[in-house]
């Protein structure tokens, strides 16, 4: 299975980390992108609104997660659209409060990550090879073959 594919496996329920207000900015496309095909999603950003599209923002992934009840989507999949600063801190966030384990998945798109935030994330069993973590490809682009069944 491939890692796209792996990232939109059934049951799932997906954080988009930077999720923006600003029709302009990727965050807000990206968040755009599964409303559009219908995904279960929560925005996650702490200088956001309330609400996007209608959706309640909770302020980080870490919140995201002790927050997560969707017993229809138990499986929990994150994109991150943050500068790779912000990716870092929100994923050691996650690993201080032990829940890097109820993620199946990393989707860092293009610019949201460097170094440092690759080798945190393969400490934790994230990588390209196990096909659970993405980097550099564009869900905007490459997202439609996850969804193919």
């Amino acid at each position: 299975m491939s890692a796209i594919k792996q990232f939109f496996s059934d049951k799932t329920h997906y954080f988009v980390v930077g999720a923006s207000t600003q029709p302009e900015k990727y965050g807000n496309k990206v968040l755009k992108w599964y409303i559009d095909h219908e995904l279960p999603v929560t925005p996650v950003n702490p200088n956001a609104e309330t609400k996007i599209y209608g959706l309640p923002v909770l302020e980080s992934l870490a919140e995201a997660l002790k927050r997560h009840f969707d017993k229809d989507h138990p499986k929990i999949s994150v994109s991150f659209v943050t500068p790779p600063k912000v990716s870092l801190r929100e994923i050691q966030m996650v690993a201080d409060i032990s829940a890097l384990t109820e993620i199946q998945s990393l989707w860092f798109q293009p610019g949201s990550c460097d170094d440092d935030v690759i080798n945190f994330c393969e400490c934790f069993g994230f990588s390209k090879e196990k096909g659970n973590l993405i980097d550099g490809e564009c869900i905007l682009v490459e997202g439609e073959e996850g969804l193919m069944k």
